[in-house]
């Protein structure tokens, strides 16, 4: 196998694991399902299928792939704000056009990896699979490593914007708090007002939902999300580092050892 079909058939197996968990997701959440979520989808099959991985080497693959990272930005951003609108309880904000469920189904369906070329058989590929794939490429450990260290950047931005949007969250809460309860302060003293209750257990409610928004926020700045994924990242980061030091370990005894040869190869020919 040549090294770019190598490369082309780790691109699609990637792209086939996010399309089948997405979809997965999709599944159990309805709610989740929008119309630009699936466009940002098939746009980014569109751009992985048009890439020619003959004309792929280690000087033009940015400018070749600029296109495919600018997709898979747009569906990283698109989840993410449907998701935080999830879970601060907007799903059903107008802002977010969701599919019906039966229109969803298909239309993630026609977007799976069969819309992808691959030379297996999709979603059969084990982990002993995959290493023996990277192992037919010369450069599959510097491709490793490479892609764990884009990994970590990128986790790392998705925390830093996660844990700014919740900050901003978390400060319009409080201030919110704030405003009700001096309005509600305010009002109380005042009798027979109209629509004085009316406007009392709105303020209660704002009341209310901030402090289950601050909740909600606590819940994802600690557990639920972001020391999970920093955990997970320091991990993956701590176990590449390792990794990439053992490797070139490694490649410094291979290159003694080749010197080794050389010089014995070049000792018996003298001796010849």
């Amino acid at each position: 196998m040549e090294p770019h079909d190598c490369f082309k058939e780790v691109i699609h197996i990637r792209l086939d694991e996010l399309l089948r968990v997405l979809k997965s997701i999709l599944s159990k959440h309805q709610n989740l399902s929008s119309v630009d979520l699936q466009s940002a989808a098939e746009v980014l099959t569109a751009k992985v299928k048009a890439v020619n991985f003959t004309e792929v080497n280690e000087e033009n693959k940015n400018d070749i792939f600029r296109e495919v990272f600018s997709s898979i930005e747009t569906l990283a951003f698109t989840f993410g704000n449907i998701l935080t609108n999830f879970l601060m309880g907007d799903v059903g904000s107008d802002s977010i056009l969701r599919l019906p469920i039966s229109r969803e189904s298909k239309s993630f369906e026609n977007i799976s990896v069969d819309s992808v070329d691959l030379p297996h058989e999709k979603g059969n590929f084990s982990p002993i699979e995959l290493d023996n794939l990277l192992l037919k490429n010369t450069d599959s450990i510097e491709l490793a490593l490479s892609y764990a260290k884009t990994w970590s950047k990128y986790t790392k931005n998705i925390v830093s914007w996660v844990e700014k949007k919740l900050n901003l969250e978390l400060e319009s809460t409080r201030n919110i708090v704030k405003l009700a309860e001096a309005t509600r302060s305010s009002i109380g003293i005042q009798e027979f007002m109209p629509l004085q209750s009316l406007f009392t257990n709105a303020l209660l409610s704002d009341i209310h939902s901030s402090h289950l928004l601050q909740q909600t926020i606590a819940a994802l700045q600690a557990n639920k999300f972001v020391q999970p994924l920093l955990g997970r990242k320091n991990e993956m980061e701590k176990q590449r580092k390792e990794i990439k030091d053992l490797w070139k370990q490694q490649q410094n005894k291979l290159l003694e050892t080749e010197t080794a040869l050389k010089k014995a190869k070049l000792l018996c020919m003298q001796r010849q």
